[in-house]
């Protein structure tokens, strides 16, 4: 007996649920989605990375702060 399947050849198409309404394979659109959720956090993840990377205070920066807070007052 021979199956019907999706576009992508992945999956077997049972009954009418199993397409969207534009003809695609649902299950191909979830694991499409799945993958694009993926990447924007990995993205979000990232830049929060780079976020708090360049929030950290520089060599000279800290040195500023160490000199302004060792200097006496007059």
């Amino acid at each position: 007996m021979d199956e019907i399947r999706c576009r992508s050849g992945r999956h077997v198409i049972k009954s009418s649920q199993d397409r969207r309404p534009n003809g695609g394979c649902i299950r191909c659109q979830r694991e499409n989605q799945r993958r694009y959720s993926q990447r924007i956090r990995d993205k979000a993840k990232m830049a929060d990375q780079l976020a708090e990377i360049f929030a950290r205070p520089t060599l000279a920066e800290l040195s500023a702060r160490l000199l302004t807070a060792v200097e006496p007052t007059p």
